[in-house]
């Protein structure tokens, strides 16, 4: 549909003039002189095909259509300024632009996350959970946090797990599980390189198919089918650690194998440092290794 739209500095002029009542005041505030505002109103009532303003020797009065007018566009540009503020922020010089990983920002990021903002108010924050090819990076991100091996050519890299991957169930079901786990429902969590069929072999259990079962394509969801009592997922420890705290999952057996892919803090070589960027590689840093120090204690 085409818009019959004037120029937005002409509105912006206007709007200014017609709150202040002045050409001079609405200059000052939107840093032009008087005359780029007379103009921009003149110009503006020439497309209108109206006047706006009665022009008297010392001041300035609206006419009906500009007063009606106003009342329209005055609201407008100021939910434009609102609706841009919160989508781009008023400072971006502090703005800490994040994509990372779903299953990764639900259940590790999010419950730690309480602590960088407290230490770090002035930090404008904006986290997004995209669907990437991995190793890829989009310009406007100042981190990415990524899940694979490391070999991330041409960009800054942070290791931030070392994980173990292991079976998982329901608290009720761990006997039932351990007695036979070739009836229950395996669910699995497609995308990472290992899964039933590596862990199967190295427990040396071969009493049925390992790929068969359910398939989903994040751990928040398999999670959420475990605590149910749906079925049986093979977690990572840093996603499922959260859950096995509070009880919600168990481990029905001791046999734990190492992961080739981790999560990784991303970030572009040789892009400017900030201070929210090192305050948030810092924190990220400091509170991957106190996890690793602590899961590592529990075993």
């Amino acid at each position: 549909m085409k818009r019959r739209l004037p120029p937005l500095n002409w509105l912006r002029s206007f709007e200014a003039a017609a709150r202040l009542l002045s050409f001079t005041a609405a200059g000052e505030e939107l840093h032009l002189t008087q005359a780029a505002v007379s103009q921009h109103i003149k110009s503006l009532e020439q497309y209108l095909g109206s006047p706006l303003f009665i022009r008297l020797p010392r001041s300035l009065r609206l006419t009906d259509h500009g007063r009606s007018y106003q009342q329209r566009i005055e609201p407008t540009l100021n939910q434009l300024a609102s609706d841009t503020d919160e989508i781009f922020g008023r400072n971006t010089r502090n703005q800490l632009v994040i994509r990372v990983n779903a299953a990764f920002s639900v259940l590790w990021l999010a419950p730690r996350l309480t602590r960088f903002i407290v230490a770090n108010p002035g930090i404008d924050l904006r986290i997004n959970n995209p669907v990437w090819a991995l190793g890829e990076m989009d310009e406007g991100a100042d981190f990415e946090i990524q899940y694979g091996r490391g070999d991330w050519p041409g960009l800054n890299i942070t290791q931030l797990t070392w994980d173990e991957m292991f079976p998982v169930c329901h608290p009720d079901y761990v006997a039932q599980v351990r007695d036979g786990l070739e009836n229950e429902l395996r669910i699995h969590v497609m995308g990472y390189r290992e899964g039933w069929a590596d862990w199967c072999r190295m427990a040396g259990v071969n009493n049925f198919d390992p790929t068969e079962g359910m398939k989903c394509d994040n751990s928040i969801m398999a999670f959420e089918m475990v605590i149910k009592g749906t079925g049986v997922a093979i977690a990572r420890e840093s996603l499922a650690n959260r859950h096995l705290e509070q009880g919600t999952m168990v481990k029905p057996f001791e046999q734990t194998l190492t992961t080739s892919q981790n999560f990784y803090l991303l970030s572009p070589s040789g892009a400017p440092e900030t201070s929210a960027r090192t305050a948030f590689r810092s924190w990220i840093s400091d509170e991957a290794a106190t996890f690793q120090k602590t899961s590592n204690l529990g075993q």
